[in-house]
């Protein structure tokens, strides 16, 4: 049983996260957009020069793009193979994360570590999405994970650790070629940390420093090798580069995505869940031990330099979304698998009593209320479910609330059942459900997340601007006329249209993202106003996607016809 263990565990990581990844269609606004995108590249498009519907598009590095037109190569144009490079970039991260706590700790914590990251609901999500976050994650992570490497491999004795060292530096440039600057700033964040906290130790104990020079050179000519080329081609390419999508990205509201200076705080602690109260148990006892006169080891500084510097930096940005924390939780999951310390660390326990009690019972306590906080409301939703009528209004699947209740009463038997034969084996029943609740927690928790991305399609209208447009693209295609007829979309940002009509469409230049002046062919394309989208049209049948609002605006009084609706945007036509 032992030699089949680790293959069942992968085995159980691989259909967490290979469960539902294609059959639900790909969301607005981000999905369709990066599936657009590598749509045309696979069909034919530069390589080299990003197109969306035509355009060319320079917001985001191509990595993203490269990986995902590869994978439509291979598995043709869905929604299973759009996402398959996150799910595999997530793959790599747990790999990751496992390794890091296994070298810094054993393999326990790096087994915890690993499960916790799967479980977190962020972290979850986001490995079944096309956006460029994972990939980015697994990338940073990965410099992380070398530089753990070298320096266990140098205390260890290792006279040579060069290749782990420019391993960190590679990674680092290939994280900047899919997202931009926080590849850089995690790791090299977490590296400071690491070197400050080393000062407290004796010389012989201390790490080499890295080949700063040559290595950042190695990342600066990977993350600048495309925009350099880019460049080149255009000087206005360049003040795009410096001052648009950087310089103003971080300070300043020109993109339209300002938050409150606190907009993190809930980020992470939705995102952290099911962990929550593991968390705030953590951290309590972290405090406690920092009272008690405890300095935390390089690795504990590593994974807090990983999480508090990026974390102040981002929360400066005039652009802030939740997904820009993801790179975070790796480092999250390693702080609570170690219960916010590390073996080699020199801790002085707590002598009060309530700071002894509590560095005992924290981990018992919020397992406990993380099994209660998801159980309570999981059997509330199963029998409001079969006694409330307004519950069929919500449209999700007749069997929902049943599969819920009948899935936290399995994983609450599992985790007595766990616990019982634990005692058996070592005659301790709390210590027994410590490792049995952090286990059965985390199934629960995946479980959880799957059964609610399973009500995706179902719950497709109430998402609006975030809805799928699949539906209306199926629809379009169904028309009699459709081949001969003009296909548009009209001040709506919703690319997955295009993507599912597997064609380019005609669509505002405020829409478009035009950075470079366009050829004429590409402008007759790319109407400014309404009379120029007549012109476009001309006497030929059309269809448009538009938002609601939108259509009862600009083309209901002009006699045209709402064919289909999915969230906030209808399908329209002009007879």
């Amino acid at each position: 049983m032992g030699s089949l263990r680790p293959i069942l565990l992968c085995a159980a990581f691989a259909l967490a996260l290979l469960t539902l990844l294609g059959g639900r269609p790909l969301l607005e606004p981000d999905e369709g957009r990066y599936a657009e995108i590598a749509r045309e590249m696979y069909r034919g498009g530069s390589w080299l020069i990003p197109t969306q519907n035509g355009v060319p598009h320079f917001q985001k590095p191509p990595l993203i793009y490269w990986a995902t037109a590869s994978a439509f190569a291979v598995f043709g144009l869905n929604e299973f193979a759009a996402r398959l490079p996150s799910a595999l970039a997530a793959a790599g991260t747990l790999a990751l994360t496992f390794w890091m706590g296994s070298l810094l700790a054993n393999r326990r914590v790096g087994l915890a570590a690993a499960g916790i990251l799967l479980a977190s609901a962020e972290f979850f999500v986001l490995a079944r999405g096309l956006t460029p976050d994972m990939l980015m994650t697994f990338w940073i992570t990965l410099a992380v994970a070398c530089f753990v490497r070298r320096s266990v491999a140098q205390r260890a004795g290792a006279a040579n650790t060069t290749g782990w060292d420019y391993a960190f530096f590679a990674a680092m440039g290939l994280g900047f070629l899919t997202k931009g600057p926080m590849a850089l700033v995690v790791p090299l964040a977490a590296v400071a940390a690491w070197k400050w906290s080393e000062r407290q130790l004796p010389a012989e104990r201390r790490t080499r420093g890295l080949p700063w020079v040559s290595g950042m050179l190695l990342t600066v000519v990977l993350a600048m090798s495309w925009f350099a080329v880019v460049a080149l081609s255009d000087q206005a390419l360049f003040d795009y580069f410096w001052k648009y999508e950087l310089v103003q990205r971080f300070g300043s509201r020109t993109h339209g995505r300002s938050q409150p200076l606190l907009f993190f705080v809930p980020v992470l602690v939705a995102g952290s869940l099911p962990w929550l109260f593991l968390a705030l148990g953590a951290l309590l006892n972290w405090l406690g031990l920092r009272r008690a006169g405890w300095r935390p080891s390089p690795p504990g500084a590593l994974v807090a330099g990983w999480v508090l510097l990026p974390l102040v930096l981002l929360s400066l940005s005039g652009s802030k979304l939740f997904t820009y924390v993801l790179p975070l939780f790796p480092a999250l999951a390693l702080w609570l698998a170690a219960g916010g310390r590390w073996a080699d660390a020199a801790a002085t326990e707590p002598k009060r009593p309530l700071a002894a009690f509590w560095n005992l019972w924290w981990r018992r306590i919020g397992l406990v209320c993380g099994l209660a906080f998801f159980a309570s409301p999981g059997l509330a939703t199963t029998a409001v479910s079969f006694t409330v009528k307004r519950w069929q209004e919500l449209n999700l699947a007749p069997w929902f609330g049943l599969a819920l209740g009948a899935w936290v009463l399995a994983c609450c038997a599992a985790a007595w059942f766990l616990t019982v034969a634990g005692e058996k084996s070592h005659g301790d029943r709390w210590r027994s459900f410590e490792h049995a609740g952090g286990a059965v927690l985390a199934v629960f928790a995946v479980g959880l997340w799957l059964l609610v991305l399973s009500q995706q399609e179902r719950i497709n209208d109430r998402l609006g601007r975030q809805a799928s447009t699949k539906s209306l693209a199926l629809l379009a295609r169904t028309q009699p006329d459709y081949a001969e007829a003009a296909v548009f979309s009209w001040r709506v940002r919703a690319q997955g249209f295009a993507f599912y009509l597997d064609r380019t469409i005609a669509a505002a230049r405020e829409d478009s993202d035009v950075v470079l002046p366009p050829t004429p062919e590409l402008a007759a394309r790319l109407p400014e106003n309404l009379a120029a989208l007549d012109t476009h049209i001309g006497s030929r049948r059309a269809y448009g996607l538009t938002r609601r609002a939108i259509f009862a605006e600009d083309f209901e009084k002009r006699g045209w016809k709402q064919l289909g609706r999915a969230g906030d945007f209808v399908l329209i036509t002009n007879r």
